[in-house]
């Protein structure tokens, strides 16, 4: 052990990796580093995790430590204290995705594609995705200031916004022309399932003709709602998803329910860049079936 971390030299799962100078530079610190109160030895073995899984250079693998997967899951539950933002990095930059209807990032005019430069002063690009988050949630009533990059705007634009309890609808929907129905689906988390079989309930009783799924600005969530939302809409049992593991013993496949709502009814989806994960899934799916028109 060196300072509270278990040396992987000396493990009997070792595989011959030559992790010496990452030991050295953990002995440099302990021995020389000025401010010993960052040397935590917790945090900087997570660094150390989260560097390893970065060399891959996989955009769709990401280690999260213990306070970032609280986080991943609390963006995927139906409320929580924040500004309303979807934010994600693009070529190196935290981009915004989008606003909730309503929320103070709307509100005070946070608008798609703004860079967020900095956040209360400190720059972005020191920051992981997840730390981006973390900074600008916080308590109800409380103030965030974020340094913007907007297309048009010559110099940077501070954007204070006072944070409040955002109640994210996973499912939105309405009558937009006779017996035509815009639902839209802003995630799939915990309470996409429940949603959006009310609406699709409520719905069904009001003869629609039509349904148009607006899937833009979605960037996803659970793999199961996909599945739930993509059963409304397919009448037998279709295999939709395929998992593959390393080991092919473990391989899924994951099919409709075969009882759909609205098995033949004109569908047309909605899809941007933005749409992403199940999103794909479900516009996927719809299209290789010849179930939906997809548009975008």
């Amino acid at each position: 052990v060196l300072g509270g971390l278990i040396n992987p030299l000396n493990s009997s799962s070792n595989l011959d990796l030559d992790l010496k100078t990452m030991w050295q530079v953990r002995d440099i610190l302990e021995s020389k580093y000025t401010h010993v109160e960052k040397l935590k030895d917790q945090e900087m073995a997570w660094g150390a995790t989260k560097g390893m899984v970065k060399a891959l250079n996989d955009p769709y693998t990401e280690y999260m430590d213990p306070t970032e997967t609280q986080q991943f899951n609390e963006s995927l539950n139906s409320q929580l204290d924040g500004i309303g933002a979807e934010l994600t990095v693009k070529d190196g930059v935290l981009v915004v995705i989008s606003t909730l209807k309503n929320s103070p990032a709307q509100k005070a005019g946070l608008l798609p594609d703004d860079i967020v430069y900095k956040i209360d002063g400190q720059e972005t690009a020191e920051l992981t995705l997840y730390e981006a988050i973390s900074k600008i949630r916080g308590k109800k009533d409380t103030e965030v200031t974020l340094t913007l990059i907007r297309k048009g705007k010559t110099t940077p634009l501070d954007l204070k916004i006072i944070r409040d309890t955002i109640a994210v609808n996973s499912v939105v929907y309405e009558e937009v022309s006779k017996g035509i129905w815009h639902v839209s689906i802003n995630q799939f988390s915990d309470d996409t399932k429940v949603e959006f079989n009310r609406a699709m309930d409520d719905i069904k009783l009001k003869n629609p003709t039509g349904i148009i799924l607006d899937l833009r600005w979605n960037g996803g969530g659970y793999l199961n709602g996909a599945v739930d939302v993509l059963s409304a809409f397919i009448k037998e049992n279709k295999q939709v998803v395929s998992i593959e593991y390393r080991d092919p013993k473990r391989n899924e496949t994951l099919k409709t329910s075969g009882n759909a709502q609205f098995p033949t009814i004109p569908l047309v989806i909605l899809i941007n860049d933005r749409s992403a994960s199940a999103s794909e899934i479900v516009s996927g799916s719809l299209q290789d079936l010849d179930r939906a028109v997809i548009i975008g």
